[in-house]
Order: C-alpha cells, then sequence, then structure tokens
C-alpha cells in the first residue's frame, strides 16, 4: 500500500515480505537499515515518488530478492524512482531476481531499477540475476559507482532517454564491474555520461555501446575509460538543430560492427565539430569490433574472428560549417563500399579536415576530399598511409588540400 509518514523498516523486524505494490509519497522518507532483507512475494514493485535511503555497510548489506523457496529472474518487479523522488540512496544493497519484463518504470522499459531524478546515488552495491536489464536511467544525472553488474540478458545499466528541454543528462558511472550480461552499458538516446575505471569480462559485448542511429547534439565528451566504445552497426551522427562538438579524450578505443561509421554535419546555420587528440602514449583507436589487438577482446568471441578490410564503414565530414580535428589518431579496416572509392575517410561539402601525427591502414582509399564544384580542404601532416589498395589520399574536389611530412607505404597509389 501507500507510505504517508516517514517510516524506519528496522532490522529487529527483518524480514519484510512486500505482498502488493508499495508507494512511498512525495516527501516522505523511508528508511531501511543496515541488514534488512526485503523478500517480494510476487510480482510487485516499490514505487519511491519521496525519498528511499537503504544504507548498509560492508559487514550487514540490505538485500531487495524474491520470497521464494528456489528463486528465479523475475519473480518480482522493480524499484521506480520517479521524477518526484529527491536524494534517494542505495548504498551497500544486494538486488537480485527481479525485473520482471512485465514491469515497466515511469516512462522506462523493464529492469529492476528505473531512475527518473537526478539525485540519487547507487554506490557498493550488487546487482545480480535479474530477468531484463539492472538498471534503466531517463532524465537522471545519478552517480552510478563501486558496484557489481552480473547476469543479466539484457543490458547492466541502460541510458534510456533525456529531453534537452529539461536539460542535459549526464549521469556518472564510475568505477564498476561488469560480468554476463548483454551489455555493460547502453546507450539509447541523448545522455552524454561521465565514464570511468569501469571494468568488463564475458559479456555479449565487453564495451560501453552506441545504439544506432545514434545522435549526439549540444556539447558531447567521449571520456577515456576501461571500456571500449562500440557502435554495433549503422551510423553515429554528431550534429542537428544547434552548434554541437564532440570531444574524444586520448587513449580511447572506438571498435565498429558491419556497417558502422561516425558521421559529423552541418547546415547553414550550425556548426559541428570533432576533436579527437590523442597523443603519443594513448593515440585514439578506430577500429574492427574483431580487432583485439587493442582493447582486448570486445565481442568475446576468444579471437575466434580476425579483422579484415571492410570490417566497418568510414568516418565522414560533411558541410561546410564541419570541422575534425585528428592528432595521434590510428584508423584501421574502413571501408565504405557503397561510396565512390571506398574511403575510409570522406571529407564532403566544403568540410575541413586536420589531420596530423597519424596512421591510416588496411582499407582501399585513406581520406578522400570529394565534392566537385564545392570543394573540402584538408591539412594532413606527419601522417602514414599504408596498405590502401587504391590510394592514400584521393582528391576530387575543388578546395585546398595541403599534405605535408607524411608517409605513403605500399598503397596502389601514394595520392
Amino acid at each position: 500500500g501507500t507510505i504517508y509518514t516517514d517510516t524506519v523498516w528496522t532490522l529487529a523486524e527483518s524480514p519484510y515480505v512486500v505482498t502488493g505494490d508499495v508507494i512511498v509519497n512525495p516527501d516522505i522518507t523511508l528508511t531501511i537499515e543496515p541488514g534488512v532483507k526485503v523478500a517480494f512475494d510476487g510480482n510487485y514493485a516499490l514505487y519511491v515518488n519521496g525519498t528511499l535511503l537503504a544504507k548498509g555497510h560492508s559487514a550487514q548489506s540490505i538485500t531487495f530478492t524474491s520470497n521464494k523457496t528456489s528463486p528465479a529472474p523475475g519473480d518480482w518487479g522493480m524499484i521506480d524512482f520517479r521524477e518526484t523522488s529527491k536524494y534517494s540512496v542505495l548504498s551497500h544493497v544486494v538486488l537480485e531476481y527481479g525485473g520482471n519484463a512485465s514491469r515497466a518504470g515511469d516512462w522506462c522499459v523493464s529492469g529492476v531499477l528505473c531512475v527518473s531524478t537526478t539525485s540519487f546515488v547507487l554506490d557498493a552495491s550488487t546487482i545480480q540475476h535479474n530477468a531484463t536489464r539492472g538498471l534503466v536511467l531517463r532524465q537522471s544525472d545519478a552517480v552510478i559507482s563501486n558496484n557489481t553488474f552480473t547476469d543479466h540478458p539484457n543490458e547492466a545499466i541502460r541510458l534510456h532517454s533525456c529531453n534537452h528541454n529539461i536539460g542535459p543528462c549526464r549521469p556518472s558511472i564510475v568505477n564498476n564491474t561488469f560480468t554476463q550480461n548483454s551489455y555493460p552499458i547502453y546507450r539509447v538516446d541523448a545522455m552524454d555520461p561521465y565514464v570511468a575505471y569501469n571494468q568488463a569480462s564475458d559479456n555479449d559485448i565487453n564495451g560501453f555501446v552506441l545504439a544506432t542511429p545514434c545522435k549526439f547534439s549540444g556539447d558531447n565528451t567521449w571520456y577515456a575509460d576501461d571500456l571500449t566504445y562500440v557502435v554495433e552497426a549503422g551510423h553515429c551522427y554528431v550534429g542537428g538543430y544547434t552548434d554541437t562538438t564532440l570531444t574524444i579524450q586520448p587513449g580511447i578505443v572506438i571498435k565498429f560492427g558491419t556497417a558502422g561509421g561516425l558521421k559529423v554535419f552541418s547546415d547553414n546555420y550550425f556548426t559541428a565539430t570533432v576533436t579527437a587528440t590523442g597523443t603519443i602514449e594513448q593515440p585514439i583507436v578506430f577500429t574492427s569490433l574483431k580487432d583485439d589487438s587493442v582493447g582486448g577482446d570486445t565481442n568475446n568471441d576468444g579471437g575466434a574472428a580476425a579483422p579484415a578490410v571492410g570490417d566497418w564503414k568510414l568516418l565522414w565530414l560533411e558541410g561546410a560549417k564541419t570541422l575534425g580535428t585528428f592528432e595521434h589518431a590510428d584508423i584501421r579496416y574502413a571501408r565504405a563500399g557503397d561510396v565512390s572509392g571506398h574511403p575510409a575517410f570522406l571529407v564532403d561539402y566544403g568540410a575541413t579536415l586536420l589531420m596530423s601525427d597519424s596512421k591510416l591502414n588496411y582499407g582501399e582509399v585513406g581520406v578522400k576530399f570529394y565534392r566537385p564544384g564545392i570543394g573540402a580542404n584538408g591539412q594532413i601532416e606527419n601522417t602514414t598511409f599504408s596498405e590502401m589498395t587504391t590510394a592514400g589520399v584521393l582528391v576530387e574536389s575543388d578546395g585546398e588540400v595541403t599534405i605535408a611530412n607524411s608517409r605513403f607505404e605500399d598503397n596502389g597509389v601514394g595520392v
């Protein structure tokens, strides 16, 4: 039923058996003491419109689980933190055997946790054996740190939706461990999370997966993390109805699946800028999902599939107000089979590419500057093009292209 007054669930009265949906009203706090066990006796949910404080500690965790003797994933529903919820904290908790597919939170898909509020913390907890997902974030700047996510047939964390008219969504996802999930982190729409020090192993994809066609507008950063960024199929698009930037930090590995790519585009009104500035010690790598030489075994196939030319599509700059800066970038195995010349990197419709100290390997054409009568512009310096069967650089443009101090090895033609 509904909790109308501030309430404490005490260790002395544990376990608490939930026999129907529980609702915490706005401006009401439910506090759960360390060591308490909350057992759901059916497909029920806990809706938090106010505040839930479940702060266990390392010696006495708080457990949300099934009440069945032989529990199974999906025995119960979820905990749903709604927009009116404020300052809720789950620390040293165990969430297991929930996530029933028939229960979804407020504007969320199913998962054991739905969070639609900014002021939420999930820390030092174990989320395991749930039927669908571990955590669904919607319109949230939540802090998710030091947790373990295990055994979810869908993603462990789903970045579900963000309405930029309300404000940006920048949750912090730090120092979490992901095992035996479909995906560790799955970005569906519009969120720009801060990610760092996360670890993934034995998932279907051991990476931060960007659902395609993914779209980025406004100011965005891809943060260096132990997780590889993955674009499985289709393009990620940077640009749109506002000035847009994408900053890619040094050391990031970005892997693409079949027909995967990254397109940065502008129109006559708004700018689009991508800045991928690596270092000698920490280059930025764009490569195939099958390439285990960087970022580890991301597709979790034990190295069964080797990378090859054409595993992914291309990097693409388009529009007179588009600028791409790539320094200490390593681009491998791309080939745009449906674009004339089949380039790994296309600069089109007046866009500008600034590339230095980079490598383009294993393809048909390294960089193509295109659009006679319109032009595309570029400066390429101290860059190596190798094993391009047609050409390292192909220029079919009326723009200005400068190539200096660069090296061409084992290509059909240099320029």
